[in-house]
């Protein structure tokens, strides 16, 4: 495994065996995951920060679904804001930070560090 986390009894990870070694591969990490990806010499790693403001956040998780579990998005937002504080940011030393408030397209980067 080159990253895992338990939460709430849920598990997640990756091992090496879900990337491939001929294509850029992309996931979605908490904090602690991108620690232990840092740590391992056998990947390339390029982290990139995407940020939105409380407001953004809440209203694209309200709107995914046509009837939202509201109690969920609250515990998600609330673990989110102590997973994501400034501290663990700073920790991951991401390469860089994207801030999408408006919807725009951010697959539209130029520039991605590698």
């Amino acid at each position: 495994m080159l990253e895992a986390t338990v939460f709430n009894t849920w598990c997640y990870g990756t091992s090496i065996n879900n990337l491939d070694k001929d294509h850029i591969n992309i996931g979605v990490f908490n904090p602690e995951g991108i620690g232990l990806l840092r740590d391992n010499t056998n990947i390339n790693l390029a982290v990139i920060y995407i940020e939105a403001n409380d407001k953004t956040r809440l209203l694209r998780q309200l709107n995914r679904e046509k009837n939202p579990d509201c109690h969920e998005i609250i515990r998600r937002f609330s673990a989110d804001e102590h997973d994501f504080r400034d501290e663990e940011i700073e920790y991951i030393e991401p390469d860089m930070f994207i801030t999408n408030n408006d919807g725009a397209d951010i697959k539209r980067i130029s520039k991605v560090v590698a």
